[in-house]
Formats: structure tokens, sequence, C-alpha cells
């Protein structure tokens, strides 16, 4: 009788055992789950948070005025000719369109340094 006693204990036992290892696996599963869900969402979230700032920051008035420091190097490479600067501005718009303005006065930047050099 005592061993049947010890054995109903065991297997009690074992079968407590097995339910909380599934419950374990199952909750590991469901947090795998819900990580990957999670991730999902944070880069859908910094897309969209991206495509926001870039859609804002080309309507602002900051886009549309380069850096003071590109102004000055620019001025100095044109050595003070703004219609020359102008013209070069307006043809790197033309070839590349739909670009942040600093982009383009970095461009002619580059291509009249390059150009010296």
């Amino acid at each position: 009788m005592a061993e049947d006693l010890g054995m109903v204990f065991k297997n009690a036992f074992y079968l407590v055992i097995g339910g909380v290892t599934a419950v374990v696996e199952e909750t590991g599963k469901n947090l795998q789950t819900l990580a990957n869900q999670a991730q999902t969402l944070a880069d859908e979230m910094i897309t969209k948070g991206e495509a926001q700032y870039h859609q804002w920051y080309q309507q602002s008035d900051w886009a549309l005025q380069p850096k003071e420091e590109l102004r000055q190097r620019l001025f100095v490479l044109v050595k003070g000719d703004w219609g020359l600067a102008e013209r070069l501005l307006a043809q790197v718009k033309f070839n590349y369109p739909n670009r942040l303005e600093d982009w383009y006065w970095e461009k002619v930047i580059y291509d009249l340094e390059r150009e010296r050099h």
C-alpha cells in the first residue's frame, strides 16, 4: 500500500513537472512571437517617422537655405561671383532633382574643388 501511494505521488510529481515544462515552453514561444512583433512594429514606426521627418524638413525654410559654412566656401571658390555660383547651382539642381539644398551646394563645392586639383 505504501509502495502504491509512493508510486501515485511519483506519477503525480512527473505529471506536474510535465505540465510546468509544457507551460514554460509555450510561454517561451509566445514571448518570441511577441518580441518579433515588437521589432516589426518598431521598424515600421522608425520608417514612418523618418519619412515624416524628411517630408517636414523638405517643406521647412531650413531645407531652402544652405548652411552658412557652405555659403562661405562657395563664395571663396567662385571668388565672389554669385552669378557663377547661381548658374552652377541651377545646373546641379536640373541634373539632380529632389535633393536637399545643402546637397546641391556640397555637390557644386565638391566639383569645383576637384577641378582645382
